[in-house]
């Protein structure tokens, strides 16, 4: 059982800085952006992405989980934490791998419930060729790869690998 190297780390790095001026532009105004970052993979990704962007962007942590730890989502999202106040504010939903869908779209559409003035997401892999839950996309993603289960770069399998300073496929 190996793992199979899909972009390095200085690949990744040298896709940050676009990435973080795509989505500064995209947030208006000089409000303060509540940027929620969903743990524990999209950890190592808000890491390097958040000190690309200014000061206006805060990061808030917030653990779900839907794979436990399997291959496959369980098919229903737990609530670890509360979310941060969001009424009135516009809102940055980073997480590491956009797979089903159902991780994000539940905390979107929960964000906007909540009073969020507007959500946008974004991921360091979209996987190409899903089907995902209500049709779901992130509006931003560093990287678009194929199927296959990813570790990596916070990506992990049963809570191992996810230390890894590249994405790869884990090989069966």
């Amino acid at each position: 059982m190996g793992i199979r190297v899909l972009i390095g780390a200085d690949e990744i790095a040298a896709a940050l800085p676009p990435l973080a001026c795509r989505i500064e532009a995209a947030f208006t105004g000089e409000a303060p952006v509540c940027t929620i970052v969903l743990l524990e993979g999209a950890r190592p990704f808000a890491r390097d992405l958040l000190r690309l962007l200014p000061g206006r962007f805060t990061a808030h942590p917030l653990k779900v989980s839907s794979y436990g730890n399997g291959r496959q989502s369980s098919g229903s999202l737990q609530w670890h934490d509360r979310p941060p106040e969001v009424k009135g504010r516009q809102v940055l939903l980073l997480d590491d791998v956009l797979d089903s869908g159902l991780t994000l779209s539940t905390v979107s559409s929960a964000l906007l419930a909540a009073g969020a003035e507007s959500v946008r997401s974004a991921v360091a892999v979209e996987k190409k060729g899903i089907a995902r839950t209500g049709g779901f996309r992130a509006d931003f993603h560093l990287f678009r790869l194929g199927g296959g289960f990813l570790v990596g770069y916070g990506m992990d399998c049963a809570g191992r690998c996810r230390e890894l300073p590249f994405i790869g496929l884990k090989e069966k």
